[in-house]
């Protein structure tokens, strides 16, 4: 069952819906969670009993004043019902015995609500509370599914895997494999063929054709001995050498000059006077 199932439970109005959730946001009472359920009806709708049980004095079941000219059921197992905003009360004096799906009111509409009763619009308000205590509400959709969670009518058939046909057996004959053996493409540029020939009957090896294997072509290298003239073979790891000794011996004689010409040498005119004294 839906929640329309579960609403056409209270309700005789077609297609009732749910405007306020249960413990949600209540436009009228900002400052509250809403303790009940909202659904929106016509005015003038049918309100009915979901349950076997009887009607209670609003007056003695801490009813909240805002609910209007409202409904309490109490139902055989002790649970009380509460549907506000009808349009006279209740329909039955209080201790009246009622049936499930029973009449028990009619519901109301702003201009006929008295003061005090908040409402935007045609509704009943849908409230539980077990043993009818303030603070005891439960969920009035989670009370009716526990009424009415099974559907009605018979269960539906669970649908079956869908059958994959049987493939049958191939009677086609299977062509036995085939003896010839397969040609090959022409190899360096002679075409040939492992067919049997006169010159190659069966049993015969096949002869293949003529490889001519080319040495590996040598890599050059920096180092090792080469032809700088036509006959004249000359080690280029020697001459490299002698190149790098005789950088070496320049590099030492630049740093040798330039410390020597670093030292000061002695004065011309001290050197005249000594030989003058020396004389």
């Amino acid at each position: 069952m839906n929640v329309g199932d579960y609403l056409a439970q209270i309700t005789g109005a077609s297609n009732p819906v749910v405007t306020t959730q249960f413990m949600g946001f209540s436009p009228v009472y900002a400052d509250k969670m809403h303790r009940g359920i909202d659904v929106g009806v016509p005015a003038g709708s049918t309100i009915l009993s979901p349950v076997s049980g009887t009607i209670v004095d609003p007056k003695t079941a801490n009813t909240d004043t805002g609910l209007g000219r409202a409904i309490v059921l109490k139902d055989e197992q002790g649970e009380f019902l509460y549907f506000g905003h009808t349009l006279s009360g209740s329909l039955l004096s209080p201790g009246t015995h009622v049936e499930r799906g029973q009449q028990i009111g009619i519901v109301g509409s702003p201009a006929t609500q008295l003061p005090g009763e908040n409402t935007t619009g045609p509704h009943i308000h849908f409230e539980v509370r077990r043993n009818g205590l303030f603070n005891q509400q439960i969920n009035p959709l989670g009370f009716l599914e526990g009424l009415f969670g099974q559907p009605s009518g018979p269960a539906l058939p669970k649908p079956s895997p869908p059958s994959i046909p049987a493939v049958p057996p191939s009677t086609q004959p299977v062509a036995p494999p085939s003896t010839e053996p397969p040609d090959f493409p022409p190899v360096f540029g002679e075409p040939w063929t492992s067919k049997p020939s006169e010159a190659n009957p069966p049993g015969s090896p096949v002869p293949l054709p003529d490889i001519t294997l080319v040495p590996p072509t040598s890599i050059p290298t920096p180092f090792g001995p080469k032809d700088i003239f036509p006959g004249v073979k000359v080690n280029t790891e020697w001459i490299l050498r002698g190149i790098l000794t005789i950088i070496a011996i320049i590099l030492i004689m630049v740093g040798l000059f330039r410390l020597t010409s670093a030292v000061p040498g002695p004065d011309l005119k001290d050197v005249v006077k000594l030989a003058e004294a020396a004389g």
